[in-house]
């Protein structure tokens, strides 16, 4: 039988080293901003596993829910 194409190439206890290694050295390394917009955007936006949205813009959601919506046109 072939091995599934979504099985880790490294075995559990060498990904839970990797794992440790890397928070061990701070996570990732993230580059400089090189614009305001990066930087706005970096602090702002929400991780994937959140929904990768900007932070405040929750606060707006379901708008027409919450009352009538303004007319835009």
């Amino acid at each position: 039988m072939l091995p599934s194409p979504t099985a880790p190439a490294a075995p559990e206890a060498e990904l839970a080293e990797r794992r440790r290694r890397l928070d061990d050295g701070g996570g990732y390394p993230m580059p400089a901003s090189q614009t305001p917009w990066q930087e706005i955007q970096r602090g702002m936006v929400d991780q994937l596993s959140a929904g990768m949205v900007l932070k405040p813009a929750v606060a707006y959601q379901r708008v027409a829910s919450k009352g009538l919506p303004r007319g835009n046109h």
